[in-house]
């Protein structure tokens, strides 16, 4: 026996319209990445490129995430 109606499920939210956030290609990585960060970077860039949803305002981001997983690449290394 249940209680009440069922939920109906609440649509996915996505901000702004598909004009306004064009996907994008899988751009290469930045000249600057380390070679853990760039091997990581050459990894996911595919998988995002694919769900074409990535924009070009995305990708400082990607970066970013890119950068520290170098870092602590590195760091595991050292310890």
């Amino acid at each position: 026996m249940s209680k009440g109606r069922k939920r109906k499920p609440i649509p996915l939210k996505i901000a702004g319209t598909i004009g306004e956030s064009v996907a994008i290609a899988c751009p290469r990585p930045p000249a600057h990445l380390g070679t853990n960060a760039a091997a990581k970077w050459r990894s996911i860039m595919p998988i995002l490129s694919k769900l074409g949803t990535l924009a070009e305002s995305d990708l400082t981001l990607v970066e970013m995430f890119c950068v520290a997983y170098g870092r602590w690449r590195e760091a595991e290394k050292e310890v």
